[in-house]
């Protein structure tokens, strides 16, 4: 390895440290309960926020409000990641699934 592709290696660890910080930036919103669970999700894969309304806990069923907090997540989770995927491959040119 020479002086060059030592060069490389550190330009191309720069750029990959900038496109996870862009997308550790972007959002994505789930929500579930018609509207009443709202759950953000960062590009990272990091839940960064969750709504709840009021009326949400006049519900009797724990299972079905565990549900609906887990799916609004999910959703969350699922969006951010397609949204990370397509910042990669817009500012990489590569499709890097599972990304």
């Amino acid at each position: 390895m020479n002086l060059g592709d030592v060069k490389e290696m550190f330009k191309m660890r720069s750029e990959m440290k900038k496109i996870q910080d862009a997308i550790s930036k972007l959002e994505a919103e789930g929500n579930s309960a018609g509207g009443m669970v709202k759950v953000r999700a960062s590009g990272d894969q990091r839940i960064t926020g969750v709504t709840v309304d009021p009326k949400f806990f006049e519900l009797k069923d724990t299972r079905k409000a565990e549900d609906y907090i887990k799916t609004a997540a999910n959703i969350a989770l699922d969006g951010a990641k397609r949204i990370a995927q397509g910042e990669m491959k817009k500012m990489t040119g590569i499709n890097l699934p599972g990304f």
